[in-house]
């Protein structure tokens, strides 16, 4: 069963799992670093396997984009007015720089 072009979430979430239950992932030559083909016994991979990998991809993308979001929301918080009031002042301060004044 060929995984192909995976986030590195997934990726490692697909590794882990098959040490978990004795499967052995593999590339063939010329595929893709981000290509895992997982041999193992079909009806265990469709009827196990892969159902479980789905939602533990889907649990740990939910699970990111939750610290995601608090991590921007408190950058914003946090750094972003301090960066537009220091680049306020410092657009004041050129401003009111000599080299205004050498234009006139």
């Amino acid at each position: 069963m060929p995984i192909t072009q995976v986030s590195r979430v997934t990726q490692t979430l697909v590794l882990e799992t098959c040490k978990r239950y004795g499967l052995r992932p593999f590339r063939r030559k010329g595929q893709r670093r981000r290509t895992i083909v997982v041999a193992g016994p079909e009806t265990f991979m469709e009827k196990v396997y892969v159902p479980m990998l789905e939602r533990g991809v889907e649990a740990v993308m939910v699970g990111v984009d939750a610290w995601l979001e608090v991590v921007v929301d408190a950058c914003i918080r946090e750094d972003v007015p301090a960066e537009v009031a220091q680049a306020a002042s410092s657009s004041s301060a050129a401003s009111s720089s000599p080299e205004s004044d050498e234009t006139t």
